[in-house]
């Protein structure tokens, strides 16, 4: 339903606007399953950020 891969080459800000499209086209998808994403989404959201500031805060 939703590509990982794409979405975390989009900016932070562009992911919740692509799950509110993919929500729109999979209408039959329940809310609470698109909440589960959501949140997946979020968790993935905050793990990358935090190997990002630790990568910078090495240099």
């Amino acid at each position: 339903m939703i590509n990982l891969y794409e979405l975390n080459r989009l900016l932070p800000c562009q992911i919740f606007y692509t799950l509110l499209i993919t929500k729109q086209k999979f209408k039959k998808c329940t809310n609470q399953k698109f909440m589960k994403i959501l949140l997946n989404m979020n968790l993935l959201l905050f793990l990358k950020n935090l190997s990002l500031m630790s990568k910078k805060s090495r240099h």
